[in-house]
């Protein structure tokens, strides 16, 4: 209104594409919640002076929505942590996600997935079950891989499935709160990035 610049820090998409894709427990709510976002964020972003995000994908997302922004500044700035993040899982004692399986080699990743790693993750899987001879000693975790809340889709318990891996392969949906994720990460004999 005043022609004050400004910055958009996008550290998770305000309109949510992904979302369309799936089936919705409350699909009125949902599409109501989606137009608005779709509308607020056109309404603002056009006139954004620069831009922050997380990933650079989400601006690649925006550059092609809003042509207009592939001119202007934009920075990607992942998410920082302290080493003393650490000491305050310990010193709190906050619990892993996780019930960790002490005879198993636990393999954990923890973060959204879109369609896009799908086919990285069924090469991973294959290729495990080809070259790993010990494959019942590891169980793999997948926590927090869809971003909106409450969507059990499991597409990666799915894939394990057809790939006959299913009791190898644990997937939590929904995402965590930060020391719980770092409590998780620290519990791993493996971390899958």
């Amino acid at each position: 209104k005043f022609g004050v610049p400004f910055i958009i820090d996008m550290q998770d998409p305000w309109r949510n594409d992904f979302s369309m894709t799936h089936s919705q427990k409350n699909p009125v709510k949902f599409k109501i919640d989606y137009l608005l976002h779709k509308m607020l964020e056109a309404y603002t972003m056009p006139y954004a002076d620069g831009l922050m995000s997380v990933s650079q994908n989400y601006i690649d997302d925006l550059h092609k929505r809003y042509p207009v922004l592939v001119s202007k500044p934009s920075a990607v700035l992942p998410f920082g942590m302290s080493e003393e993040d650490f000491a305050l899982v310990k010193k709190k004692r906050i619990p892993p996600v996780i019930s960790k399986e002490e005879k198993k080699i636990n393999v954990i990743y923890i973060g959204a997935l879109n369609t896009f790693f799908y086919p990285i993750i069924r090469a991973f899987f294959k290729a495990f079950k080809s070259c790993i001879k010990e494959k019942e000693q590891y169980h793999f975790y997948f926590i927090g891989t869809n971003y909106a809340k409450g969507i059990q889709h499991k597409a990666i318990e799915k894939m394990a499935s057809k790939l006959n891996m299913q009791h190898l392969v644990t997937e939590e949906c929904d995402r965590i709160p930060y020391f719980s994720a770092l409590s998780t990460l620290m519990h791993a004999d493996i971390i899958f990035i």
